[in-house]
């Protein structure tokens, strides 16, 4: 696989010519930006894959709904359905995507959610349906220049830094490095417990050579208190795990959960995986296979794809828990926040 993208630099090379182009006409002027007068900001990456998008957008949301009117519009990666849609209470994730439906569950009723791939035709629909919103949160929309966020938020992965990564296909690059440049703010996610000022100093000073002016911030993943789906089942009845994910990289989070539990199998299914049938009766031969103080456990974005599945009766004996996925800031929070609200104030 690695010399295969090593063959494929020539089309790297082209594809990153393709998008600096596309960014240049954007920034002259040629190909125009729409804008609307609120506050839009952006949440979004330079790479392929998990850099934190959801956790970063749902930290936002509560610092910002407690006052304001928020909405987010998302594309609602790996749903079946196409254009715009607002979410309600009987969406499911085939319709409207996993991270849409589980910011929108969590949520309501502050916060209204909706979803279309056309950015700006979203913006205008979600004006239209939800007049009295003050402020839309763009998730995963740093590469959509169609529409001009008031303040761009751009997260850059600790373990897999833009300004160590090369364009796709031989990297996961979605757009040049230089296009760090356009942030407002760059936050670097999924830091380490201990992070000296020497390492922060490093991975600053590798940032300004594409964002000089742009200030940097370090967060760290921060796991929340494990949820019950069986109102009648305790986390603490139970001594094992198998531990269930469709999402970017798993195993931080299983050697969260190691540090209380025995974690006897970790099925880790690609990113936004929909689970097959074939799938879920693995896990249920591998729970059945285990002792009887075994549980499952889950994140809550997959929690969205399952949970038609789990309605059947066959899981109704297999205890299900969630462990949602938070952030906090190593440093500088409340700067960050002052950055925020400045913004939202200025409409």
């Amino acid at each position: 696989m690695l010399i295969l993208r090593y063959l494929l630099f020539p089309l790297a090379l082209l594809y990153g010519a393709i998008m600096a182009l596309r960014n240049f006409l954007y920034s002259k002027g040629i190909l125009h930006s729409h804008s609307f007068p609120l506050p839009i900001i952006s949440v979004g990456n330079l790479t392929v894959g998990g850099t934190g998008k959801t956790p970063m957008v749902e930290y936002l949301l509560h610092h910002l709904a407690s006052n304001k009117v928020v909405a987010t519009l998302s594309r609602g990666y790996g749903r079946a359905t196409k254009g715009y849609i607002a979410l309600q209470e009987n969406s499911t994730a085939a319709r409207v995507g996993d991270e849409p439906l589980q910011m929108f569950l969590k949520f309501r009723p502050q916060v209204q959610s909706v979803v279309c791939e056309n950015r700006v035709e979203g913006v205008q629909r979600l004006k239209q349906d939800f007049p009295n919103t003050e402020v839309i949160l763009l998730d995963d929309a740093y590469q959509h220049r169609a529409l001009k966020a008031g303040f761009s938020i751009l997260l850059c992965d600790y373990n897999r830094p833009f300004y160590e990564d090369f364009m796709m296909p031989t990297g996961n690059l979605r757009e040049f490095r230089s296009g760090a440049n356009r942030a407002h703010a760059i936050v670097v996610t999924k830091c380490p417990e201990e992070l000296s000022s020497t390492k922060r100093n490093t991975i600053q000073a590798a940032i300004a050579r594409y964002a000089p002016a742009c200030p940097v911030f370090f967060t760290q993943v921060q796991y929340q208190a494990v949820r019950t789906i069986q109102a009648s089942k305790s986390f603490d009845a139970y001594q094992q795990v198998v531990l269930l994910t469709g999402i970017a990289r798993p195993e931080p989070m299983k050697t969260y959960l190691s540090q209380q539990k025995q974690v006897v199998k970790l099925f880790a299914f690609p990113d936004h995986h929909n689970f097959t049938e074939s799938d879920l009766e693995k896990v249920q031969s591998e729970w059945t296979a285990a002792r009887a103080d075994t549980c499952l456990v889950t994140t809550e974005k997959d929690y969205m794809r399952l949970k038609t599945h789990l309605l059947d009766t066959t899981w109704a004996h297999i205890p299900v828990f969630v462990l949602p996925i938070g952030l906090k800031f190593v440093e500088q929070e409340e700067e960050f926040l002052h950055l925020i609200d400045s913004f939202v104030s200025s409409f």
